[in-house]
């Protein structure tokens, strides 16, 4: 679930008007890339235990 979180927020990411937007939400941690950034560490989590 957390991979499939983290797609469809990468997605809607680029469809974003202007880069500026999700740069600064991604700064302050707000919003959507407040979500992304959690989907990835738990996807991340997942690899290194699965790799182990």
């Amino acid at each position: 679930m957390a991979f499939d979180l983290a797609s469809k927020l990468s997605a809607e990411r680029a469809l974003t008007p202007s880069p500026l937007i999700w740069k600064i939400k991604r700064l302050f941690n707000l919003g959507t890339e407040k979500q992304l950034r959690g989907a990835i560490n738990r996807v991340n989590d997942l690899a290194e235990e699965d790799s182990m």
